[in-house]
């Protein structure tokens, strides 16, 4: 036989570089077939590996299914975490979760920290296995106890998110910690965020902005649109838009969808770059196919508006559709504007009544404002002035500047309030007493007031426009005689 057997390698061959069988000095496939007949459970195992990765073999899932097995029936703990991984995703086997948790629950007993992390990933959810997170937690930490990297940065997510554990933040920076000073850059990602939350360990910008450079220098995305958020804002580091920037791009062309969605904004807004709605449009629509709602949403609007697009409202009423779908604001009010314009469809104020209400009881203003429109006039719903009231007084609560000059007009005269909005308040048969709770307790008052000494100040306002107004055209006068 020429060519000697090396050790064992790590199973999942998979994931193994396709070159490293000729690293490893093995014997040609033939060769490593005979020995296999042989019974050599690692040419068994070779060349199952062999097989799966295409490495000196032509890729053949099921021929590496069957060799590993009979690596694996002689109890060789990598051939049966590798042949339990392929049962797990059902390739070149039919699936099997049962096969799957026997094959990697052998290896696991042996003391093989991949099974143990095999099994864990099964029981989260992976391939369609049902979950079971306290199981996973304790996979996971069979394997981290073992320096197993990858297991002792999920046991630090799992412990940072309470799941299948108490959440506790200390064991989750303990974990990534574990992970992070071997270069795994998702633990050190994870790291930097705790440092700056204080969570887990003392609060430490430096530190914090340390572990995510250290990620991103690594090209994780998600830590690049950290350092972008950080860098704009200033926050632990001096502020610097062009840093910021750049990291904020590295991460949304990897595919970060809320590094696009920010870079998105910038061009769409013009901020640290020129305005450019083409841009903003390209950027959107990036995040928007992956589905992020609120990219869906303002892809909807440029649609809409025909900014960076050519305006197409069927195409905008898609996006709409898809955001609001997903329970996000810009979808209802997208499909609020469309179909109370009857932008691209019939004028609909049925349906247009229906996305308002949506978009007005997640507090925003514009929507509580055009709630008060309906029900003042009737449109989509009965005409209810309570009710008409109520949403408008919301929407000037929550900043509609709009709402608020309607409620001054609406309610006093001269810096007096009218005399059946008196009445009104005071009738506790008539007056809805959820919208008190809605402007929050004991401010029902407060806000009343504040109203009045705004009213005052738009009276005394138009005054001293009336007083100005009448001096100037005396000293017209004058100046003509």
């Amino acid at each position: 036989m020429s060519g000697s057997m090396p050790q064992s390698i790590t199973p999942f061959g998979d994931k193994l570089d396709a070159d490293i069988g000729s690293v490893l000095g093995l014997p040609p496939l033939d060769e490593l077939i005979e020995m296999a007949e042989a019974g050599d459970e690692r040419a068994q195992y070779y060349v199952g590996w062999s097989y799966q990765t295409g490495s000196g073999a032509p890729m053949d899932q099921a021929e590496a299914a069957k060799w590993l097995g009979m690596a694996a029936d002689q109890g060789m703990v990598e051939a049966q975490a590798s042949l339990g991984s392929m049962f797990s995703s059902g390739t070149g086997v039919k699936q099997d979760f049962k096969e799957a948790r026997r094959l990697l629950r052998l290896a696991a007993e042996k003391g093989f920290p991949m099974a143990s992390f095999g099994l864990a990933d099964l029981y989260e959810g992976s391939y369609g296995h049902p979950k079971d997170l306290a199981k996973a937690a304790k996979c996971y930490r069979d394997a981290a106890e073992q320096g197993f990297t990858l297991a002792e940065a999920r046991l630090g997510f799992l412990y940072e998110h309470g799941m299948g554990v108490e959440t506790d933040f200390r064991r989750a920076a303990k974990w990534y910690r574990r992970a992070a000073v071997k270069e795994d850059a998702n633990a050190q990602w994870r790291l930097g965020a705790l440092y700056l939350h204080g969570h887990g360990v003392p609060k430490d910008n430096a530190q914090g902005v340390k572990w995510l450079q250290k990620a991103a220098e690594q090209g994780l995305p998600q830590a690049e649109a950290d350092l972008g958020l950080i860098y704009r804002a200033g926050h632990g580091v001096s502020q610097d838009d062009t840093r910021g920037l750049a990291w904020t791009r590295s991460a949304a062309e990897q595919g970060d969808m809320g590094a696009q969605v920010q870079l998105a904004k910038m061009y769409r807004d013009g901020v640290i770059v020129r305005k450019d709605a083409v841009e903003a449009a390209k950027w959107f629509r990036r995040a928007a196919i992956q589905g992020d709602a609120k990219a869906q949403g303002s892809l909807g609007w440029l649609y809409y508006e025909g900014q960076g697009v050519e305006q197409d409202f069927a195409e905008a009423m898609r996006w709409f559709r898809k955001s609001a779908d997903q329970d996000e604001l810009s979808g209802y009010t997208g499909l609020s504007s469309i179909y109370t314009n009857g932008m691209g469809v019939e004028k609909d104020y049925d349906e247009g009544f229906k996305w308002s209400k949506l978009a007005a009881e997640k507090d925003w203003p514009d929507a509580q404002l055009m709630l008060s429109i309906c029900y003042e006039y009737g449109l989509g719903v009965e005409k209810d002035p309570i009710e008409s009231f109520t949403w408008l007084l919301k929407a000037g609560t929550n900043g509609s500047e709009l709402a608020n000059e309607r409620l001054i007009n609406l309610m006093f005269e001269d810096g007096k309030m009218r005399p059946e909005f008196i009445e009104l308040l005071e009738s506790s048969d008539q007056y809805p007493p959820e919208l008190i709770q809605a402007l929050g307790d004991g401010s029902f008052k407060n806000r009343l007031g504040a109203l009045k000494r705004r009213a005052n100040r738009v009276t005394k306002s138009k005054s001293h426009r009336r007083r100005s107004k009448r001096r100037r055209h005396r000293r017209r006068k004058r100046r003509r005689r």
